[in-house]
């Protein structure tokens, strides 16, 4: 085993939950716009893919020049959120038995996501991944996106090891940049929901294709340096 600590992202990298965006902007839509099968503007949808979940509302809120109350707001999109992880996300397939094979072989595993960690919480008492997880770091708790390295430095301290013997996982080319740039090993999960596939191959030391279970990266791992 080469690494010794690696770094998950959520959505899209461990659970199958992308998704979500289609069926939040159009329940926001319903509400908010008075309109059916709504979907934003492609830069406002992917900001949202990496940002913090009050940040897109109020990024979306004053994008379309909506009134209601921010928290109000907030109240009703967090309700779409828990309803979401815990009736229609899943674990993607073959990643237990890979956080299983990292597990065995000692490497300790981190979580950041730029969900907050109420939503991660509902997601990994759903689908019982907290037990793979030595801590979890949200980009809430930084106030950076992934377009700043911080949670990954900040994953990587509670690992405790040097960022170079650190995989990080992700489905978000531009999480994956920041985190090449950052001096990490890379691994680009592909996901259907999301942008840049191109853009996230040319960021991956390992790049998993469509098609391909989490498992498939097993054989891959020692491979990277």
């Amino acid at each position: 085993m080469t690494i010794k600590g690696a770094i998950f992202d959520m959505d899209g990298t461990l659970v199958d939950s992308l998704g979500f965006w289609g069926i939040f902007w159009e329940k926001f839509g319903q509400r908010y716009l008075n309109a059916n099968d709504f979907y934003p503007d492609p830069e406002l949808d992917k900001a949202a893919r990496t940002t913090i979940f009050k940040d897109v509302i109020a990024l979306a809120r004053n994008y379309y020049s909506i009134s209601e109350d921010i928290d109000e707001m907030m109240e009703f999109s967090e309700g779409v959120v828990y309803d979401f992880y815990h009736t229609k996300a899943s674990v993607k397939s073959g990643a237990i038995e890979f956080l299983e094979y990292l597990k065995l072989n000692n490497v300790k595993i981190s979580l950041a996501s730029a969900s907050d960690k109420k939503y991660i919480n509902a997601a990994f008492e759903t689908l019982g991944l907290d037990k793979y997880f030595d801590n979890i770091v949200s980009c809430a708790d930084i106030g950076k996106s992934k377009e700043y390295p911080d949670v990954f430095y900040r994953a990587a301290q509670m690992i405790g090891e040097k960022v170079e013997d650190i995989c990080v996982f992700e489905d978000s080319f531009v999480a994956l940049q920041t985190a090449k740039n950052a001096g990490f090993l890379t691994v680009g999960v592909f996901d259907k929901n999301n942008y840049s596939q191109d853009m996230l191959k040319s960021a991956s030391d390992i790049y998993l294709s469509e098609g391909m279970g989490m498992d498939k990266l097993i054989p891959l791992i020692h491979c990277l340096t």
